[in-house]
């Protein structure tokens, strides 16, 4: 791992260990559905990730879930709803994908 890339991973595992931090993630585990172990142990390599789906600037970021396990999903909500409380946060947002259309044929036309 870059130097540079590193020290943002470090700064993020030091977020990671707030108690704020953990309290919305189990929520986020929760609400999803998910193993909180599991999930804790992606945070080390979110940033790698997060960077992989890092296409331009539309002055807000936003965490569609194609681009995601739902464990990386989670870690990434929690640290932007930890940050929304802090002075000037960035803009967030979550692109969850539309629901898929069930259709019904009938056998036998007629």
């Amino acid at each position: 791992m870059r130097s540079r890339t590193r020290g943002i991973q470090l700064k993020l595992n030091t977020l990671a260990a707030r108690r704020e931090f953990q309290e919305i993630l189990r929520d986020e585990v929760e609400k999803h559905k998910l193993v909180l172990p599991d999930v804790q142990r992606g945070i080390k390599m979110i940033y790698h990730e997060l960077s992989k789906h890092a296409h331009g600037n539309i002055g807000a970021v936003k965490l569609e879930e194609r681009h995601f396990r739902p464990g990386e999903l989670a870690i990434l909500i929690s640290f932007f709803r930890l940050q929304d409380g802090w002075g000037n946060p960035i803009e967030w947002r979550e692109a969850l994908k539309p629901k898929e259309k069930i259709c019904l044929v009938a056998n036998g036309a007629g």
